[in-house]
């Protein structure tokens, strides 16, 4: 996969990829990065890139003209992804899930900045937007890297073991279950017996009901998707530690 990453600071985007366990997809060549740096497509000798909005309001928006030649520079823009961030967009899994579930090797990232971007890039563009959650952040920079985070660690040999993901939050519509390991105890605080008793069985439906009763104590609406997807003869495992 290529990532197009068109915004101000590029390089702070790239450089978080280039340590910890995701680094190996990048040494590996499963994705790559190619910085768009917004400011070499800037208009004026000072190479401005935002303007003050139409109608009045405080901040700066991106300008579309900017923008439009940045993304014009990628080869074969028409046959990208596109993703622009913005409280407006939709749910951030929803937007990781859809850009998984498409079959285009190339990404672009649109980081927006200030107040936003004009409006009329979105009418030029097949532009998906996704937000991070009910939450306003100063820069899209920092919306990219949690964004290609989840991303990247669903590609296939990207974390070494394709398995590390199955189990984890939200991957079933459930919260994760809790981890343990040594000390066996510390504090007076034990591991669960039943993670010692080597019953993978016992173990399984300890960490389904470990995982249903965490989701409904934070997120019970995750907890409707869950039981429709469930089997219906299915029996609820046991909710004690």
């Amino acid at each position: 996969m290529i990532v197009y990453l068109v915004s101000l600071f590029p390089e702070r985007i790239i450089q978080f990829f280039e340590k910890g366990v995701l680094k190996r997809g990048l040494e590996d060549g499963i994705y790559s990065f190619v910085p768009v740096h917004i400011r070499d497509f800037g208009v004026t000798k000072h190479k401005k890139v935002d303007d003050y909005p139409f109608g009045g309001g405080a901040g700066m928006l991106l300008r579309v003209d900017v923008l439009t030649a940045a993304l014009e520079s990628i080869p074969q823009i028409d046959q990208c992804q596109i993703v622009y961030f913005s409280p407006k967009g939709s749910s951030f899994d929803k937007g990781v899930k859809k850009v998984l579930s498409r079959s285009n090797q190339h990404l672009v990232l649109i980081c927006g900045a200030f107040e936003g971007i004009d409006e009329r890039l979105l009418a030029l563009f097949d532009i998906e937007s996704i937000s991070i959650g009910d939450v306003v952040v100063s820069s899209g920079d920092t919306v990219a890297i949690p964004f290609l985070d989840a991303l990247f660690r669903r590609l296939p040999g990207v974390l070494g073991n394709d398995d590390s993901v199955r189990d984890e939050s939200f991957e079933h519509n459930l919260l994760e279950y809790p981890h343990y390991t040594q000390p066996r105890e510390f504090r007076g605080l034990t591991v669960p017996d039943v993670l010692l008793s080597g019953h993978h069985e016992h173990i399984s439906q300890w960490r389904t009901g470990q995982s249903i009763h965490h989701t409904l104590r934070n997120r019970p609406d995750m907890l409707v998707d869950y039981f429709k997807h469930s089997s219906e003869d299915s029996i609820l495992p046991s909710f004690s530690s």
